[in-house]
């Protein structure tokens, strides 16, 4: 992914998760759902989101496509983050070759 799809990404998963726990609110409102299904899935949506954050910043300071592991943060979670940090750094040449590319 490069910087552009990133940026968005970056920007995506803070909407995706607004979105759904206000969709969720608005289930609670109208008397569709119950106050616990309210609880949990505001808890799962922002632990996902936490996650999200943190697995990009952590494959950025290795050297790794950011957008692609905050999406994994998001939808894997604490795992996700693990996987994160047991990446290897790239070596600095690795990075350059991978830009020019494109």
């Amino acid at each position: 992914m490069n910087d552009r799809m990133d940026d968005f990404v970056a920007a995506l998963i803070p909407a995706l998760s607004t979105c759904l726990i206000l969709g969720v609110l608005f289930l609670w409102r109208n008397a569709v759902s119950d106050f616990a299904m309210v609880v949990w899935v505001t808890t799962y949506v922002a632990h996902a989101f936490i996650c999200s954050v943190f697995c990009r910043k952590v494959a950025v300071s290795k050297g790794y496509s950011g957008g692609d592991w905050a999406w994994a943060g998001f939808f894997c979670g604490i795992l996700a983050l693990f996987a994160a940090g047991g990446l290897a750094a790239r070596p600095q040449d690795v990075q350059t070759a991978d830009q020019n590319q494109n």
